[in-house]
């Protein structure tokens, strides 16, 4: 059965199981993963952005070969306005402060998923709808 929640997601992501455990709550949350790609490097996410069309980034913040935040800049400089919820085991109040500054639609501790994914990642596509819509606030 269909909830008219669908989604192609793209996760930034090291870990297959952190994958996985964010799928399940996207589930839990209603949505319908029509499509899915796990990438950890720039150049897999450049291709995945190239040649996919995504309703929602899911990145950690801490990987070996790519941070969040690079991952969030590197969707930007392709002139992409993709929903981009960060999602880390660690995330301080500097690094918060960082991913707000740059941009960052939203951000999570991957402790917090179960309960603040869905409001976290709805709010990130109201704001990029807004923000497609020219709605933007001054």
């Amino acid at each position: 059965m269909t909830t008219g929640k669908v989604l192609r997601v793209l996760f930034v992501e090291d870990n297959e199981g952190d994958v996985q455990l964010l799928l399940r709550a996207l589930r839990k949350g209603g949505y319908e993963v029509t499509a899915h790609r796990r990438v950890q490097t720039a150049q897999a996410l450049e291709e995945a952005l190239s040649k996919g069309e995504w309703d929602l980034i899911l990145s950690d913040y801490h990987m070996p070969l790519l941070s969040g935040l690079t991952a969030f800049l590197l969707m930007k400089l392709r002139d992409r306005d993709i929903p981009f919820v960060l999602v880390s085991g660690t995330l301080g109040p500097q690094l918060a402060a960082v991913a707000q500054r740059v941009g960052v639609h939203q951000y999570l501790l991957k402790e917090h998923v179960d309960e603040k994914l869905i409001p976290a990642l709805e709010r990130a596509m109201r704001d990029v709808a807004h923000r497609r819509q020219g709605e933007r606030p001054e």
